[in-house]
């Protein structure tokens, strides 16, 4: 033992003791610390459990104002995870990669939908670790699978014919879609204040300019003739739910093409035949990616490839008809 006592002695002897544990009782009673009981000594935190982690980081979903589509995917995931946690491994450190994998195996999405929500796994394992509740990020040793990209296929003047003709009362909806290159959960929620006589508002820009697209008259005088619900102009009942309204109008449009017989009819196809129209038309590729809200000109040559080549191809041949004659060889007298 050796120590200076609060009077300012210095002691150095031997408690001729061989226990360790006893000379540390020893120390406490030279000390005149008591020894703390049992009951009183700190307890170490309860392991977070998933359910509890990803509550909280939703509620940071709501609290950041993210858009109702984007919580209801992550109120999906979390209503999956958490059941799938509470059979296997109820606390956030048992989450290991093997059972991580495990889970993966359980969905039923395809390549694309599966990399997107291996993606918003990584979001909320990266606050688990913000919030010093893990080390590890480990969604992100999970690889998604190869996404090969279809070619858009646009609607035909024929089908678009066949739609319009069965359309019903989703014309107005319709041609909406198709001269606005929505999509169907933007088009569903149209409010309208986004509509300035013959344009329509699509969004503003990370710069803070607003895109307006222009529409023929026909859907101008459309539109005018609706009487809105609470501002919006497609709205089907009283539910202002995004997910909701949409999940209205995709229904009504299943029939529209079961009824004029479109083999693969999805309403993305109308933003498609926008799309393609405009470049067809000679529209430089870097405005329809502006009018279709893509996040970089990359997204939208890549999925609009066989058509920028068609484009292409096509400028091609107007320029090789403009030269005419001009390049033939001429007889000149001598």
């Amino acid at each position: 033992m050796e120590g200076t006592t609060d009077a300012g002695q210095y002691i150095r002897r031997s408690l001729k003791l061989t226990n360790w544990e006893r000379a540390e009782e020893k120390k406490r009673e030279l000390e005149g610390v008591e020894e703390v009981p049992p009951s009183s000594k700190p307890q170490q935190p309860r392991p977070i459990t998933v359910r509890d982690a990803f509550a909280a980081f939703y509620e940071d979903c709501q609290v950041r104002n993210l858009n109702d589509a984007t919580l209801r995917k992550y109120r999906l995931l979390r209503d999956r995870l958490s059941d799938f946690a509470g059979l296997h491994c109820p606390s956030l450190k048992e989450l290991n990669i093997e059972r991580l994998r495990a889970f993966r195996s359980t969905w039923k999405d395809g390549p694309r939908a599966a990399g997107k929500k291996i993606g918003r796994l990584r979001t909320f394992f990266r606050f688990c670790i913000d919030n010093q509740w893990i080390e590890r990020n480990l969604a992100l040793l999970l690889k998604a699978s190869l996404v090969k990209d279809k070619p858009t296929l646009p609607f035909s003047r024929e089908e678009m014919v066949k739609i319009v003709d069965k359309a019903g009362d989703a014309l107005t909806f319709i041609l909406t879609l198709r001269y606005t290159g929505m999509r169907i959960s933007d088009a569903a929620m149209l409010r309208t204040s986004a509509v300035d006589g013959n344009r329509v508002f699509l969004y503003t820009q990370k710069t803070g300019t607003p895109v307006y697209v222009p529409v023929p008259e026909i859907l101008t005088n459309l539109l005018r003739a609706i009487k809105p619900i609470g501002g919006y102009f497609f709205l089907r009942g009283e539910s202002t739910r995004m997910d909701t309204c949409t999940d209205l109008w995709r229904r009504e449009l299943s029939r529209v093409f079961t009824n004029a017989k479109i083999a693969n009819g999805h309403p993305h196809r109308f933003r498609d035949t926008f799309a393609v129209e405009l470049l067809l038309a000679g529209v430089p590729i870097e405005h329809v990616s502006i009018l279709l809200g893509h996040a970089s000109i990359r997204i939208t040559e890549r999925r609009y490839a066989p058509w920028v080549k068609r484009r292409q191809e096509k400028l091609e041949e107007e320029v090789s008809r403009a030269w005419g004659d001009s390049l033939k060889p001429r007889l000149v007298k001598g």
